[in-house]
């Protein structure tokens, strides 16, 4: 029987060499291809950036919509009297009124 001392150790397996070198060589590759190829993590924080500006723009339109809404229903129930106020006061005109474009010279 042969003895073992302190300088000896034992045979690595193939399988466990080669997954090491795989490891060691992939890894890099890897890394590489995913920060750098096809956009990688610079597009990806430009695609998160966009989408954060589409989720507040949406945010704002909801709003906007919801507001909309609630004019909507409030000149609903305007009798044709103040419909008719109303839309002279933001600039509306009757079919047969007369405009008059005022000049103003300085």
């Amino acid at each position: 029987m042969s003895t073992r001392t302190e300088t000896d150790q034992p045979a690595v397996p193939v399988w466990k060499s080669r997954l090491r070198w795989g490891v060691l060589l992939g890894l890099p590759v890897f890394l590489l291809i995913y920060l750098f190829v096809d956009g990688g993590v610079g597009e990806y924080y430009a695609l998160r950036h966009q989408l954060d500006s589409l989720q507040t723009r949406m945010t704002e339109l909801q709003h906007e919509n919801e507001h909309l809404r609630v004019v909507n229903r409030r000149l609903a129930n305007l009798d044709s009297l103040q419909l008719e106020e109303e839309a002279r006061r933001i600039g509306m005109i009757k079919t047969g009124d007369e405009v008059y474009h005022i000049k103003v010279e300085d």
